[in-house]
């Protein structure tokens, strides 16, 4: 028999878990609605609505599936790699650089265009936040055995030595 408390945490757990599943498939289904309509919209429009989705629950970075590669958010970030930004937008894809589903993720792909984009338009603003991010790449190269996820790490850490010392030589 359980006890009435037992049977009330499960039924909140149970329904925490229902609401983090409608919310990730509802942060899924827009971020899918925002690759779609991406071609048609301004680079600010379109990191709006990433910020608002991040807002929400969390950006899925692995949609379309959990075992591909990439998917949409790396696509929408490489989109944003190739065209001209303004100062402010640099600075609120620096911002995105923070973000505890970008860093969750084992794919470094979406986080690496962000960075990309920094060293396309370097400004001696974004030295801190990426001196922070840096710091915890750096954290995450130590704490992992070799692997895949090891050398993807490496990898976006010497891109974020060089977004750092292009934003230097800007100045």
């Amino acid at each position: 028999m359980t006890w009435p408390f037992q049977t009330e945490q499960l039924d909140k757990r149970r329904h925490r878990e229902e609401e983090q599943s409608r919310k990730r498939h509802e942060a899924t289904r827009m971020l899918a609605d925002l690759f779609i309509r991406r071609n048609g919209m301004q680079s600010a429009d379109i990191i709006t609505r990433l910020e608002q989705i991040h807002e929400f629950y969390a950006v899925p970075n692995s949609a379309p599936s959990e075992g591909e590669p990439g998917g949409y958010l790396e696509q929408i970030a490489k989109d944003l790699c190739q065209g001209s930004l303004r100062p402010h937008e640099t600075a609120r894809l620096v911002a995105m650089l923070s973000w505890p589903e970008l860093r969750a993720s084992e794919d470094r792909t979406a986080s690496s265009c962000l960075v990309m984009v920094i060293v396309q338009n370097p400004s001696e603003r974004h030295v801190l936040p990426l001196s922070e991010h840096l710091a915890w790449l750096e954290k995450q190269v130590k704490a992992r055995e070799s692997s895949q996820y090891q050398t993807d790490i490496a990898s976006e850490i010497r891109l974020t030595k060089a977004a750092i010392q292009a934003c230097h030589l800007r100045s």
